[in-house]
């Protein structure tokens, strides 16, 4: 039999329920300390990193170590320390906390990102094909899921050129065009693609409308023709000034023409193409030049294989 006092209290909780009464607010939790610890030393890293000094960059690192013992599955911590490891130099350290990235956040772009830019630095040591591989995977899934990251497009299409995935490579230069128009490496990427793919008359075209407007010391390296030419050539354009410089450059490359039945010089658009991927592949932003790789590449062509001393041998 049920008493009068629990039907009351049955029907008072259904009139509240009816009239739509909301439950008490929660008080949300306070972060546990090795939280509060671990945000505290990601903070302090962040400060450290920005100093730009070999001993803040020492102690960023440790405290984000620190923070990732305290948080290990908190992507942010790792993706700090993966940054900052490849930025000291400690690839395969970095490789490992990219890998963690990407386990703990499969759908975040930023580790495959990571991952792709390790295995593309460990191809060009080595120039192992299963390295190239796998920076052109990591590379063209990070752009699936952040498709509006025209760097990412920029990274893999020359990697797609060296692969030999033409069709490929000129979809991806395009893709990042779309992203980023205003960004003439973007249109040194699809001139790139379209003279591997044969469109020579187009790639011209798009060289030639790209090249003047590059920042003077890139287009300085596309101008350069010490790579290809003789050391009298070389030294006699050295001698003359800007304007008849610029008259020689002409006359070298009219020279130097493989065909003089067609509208295109196809010893320049090789020399640009070579530059263009050299470009992509070599140049450093930092010390505004490509290095010794980059000169071999614009001379000689990609290497057919690489062969590697380690230190001590």
């Amino acid at each position: 039999m049920v008493t009068t006092p629990l039907i009351r209290t049955l029907s008072l909780l259904l009139l509240l329920l009816l009239a739509g009464a909301a439950p008490a607010a929660v008080e949300p939790a306070s972060p546990s300390p090795r939280r509060a610890e671990a945000e505290a030393l990601y903070r302090r890293s962040v400060t450290l990193l920005a100093r730009g000094t070999v001993e803040a960059r020492r102690q960023a690192l440790r405290e984000l170590e620190q923070a990732t013992l305290l948080e290990p599955g908190e992507a942010v911590y790792q993706l700090a320390l993966a940054r900052a490891y490849q930025a000291a130099g400690f690839l395969r350290s970095a490789r490992e906390r990219y890998e963690r990235v990407a386990r703990i956040r499969p759908d975040d772009a930023a580790g495959h990102v990571g991952l792709a830019q390790m295995w593309r630095r460990d191809w060009l040591k080595y120039l192992e094909r299963a390295s190239l591989d796998r920076a052109v995977e990591e590379f063209a899934l990070a752009g699936r899921l952040d498709s509006t990251d025209a760097e990412v497009w920029l990274e893999l299409a020359p990697l797609q050129v060296e692969r030999g995935d033409l069709s490929g490579a000129c979809a991806t230069a395009f893709r990042a065009l779309r992203r980023a128009p205003a960004r003439g490496d973007a249109h040194l990427a699809v001139a790139h693609a379209l003279y591997r793919s044969g469109m020579l008359r187009e790639a011209d075209s798009a060289w030639r409308a790209v090249l003047p407007g590059l920042a003077p010391f890139v287009r300085a390296l596309f101008e350069d023709i010490s790579p290809v030419a003789s050391e009298r050539d070389t030294a006699v354009l050295h001698r003359l000034p800007p304007d008849e410089q610029r008259a020689f450059v002409e006359r070298f490359w009219r020279d130097n023409d493989p065909d003089l039945t067609t509208a295109e010089n196809e010893a320049r658009l090789e020399y640009w193409a070579r530059a263009t991927q050299a470009y992509f592949l070599f140049y450093d932003r930092r010390r505004r030049a490509w290095d010794v790789r980059g000169e071999v590449y614009v001379r000689y062509g990609p290497p057919a294989e690489m062969a590697y001393n380690p230190i001590g041998e």
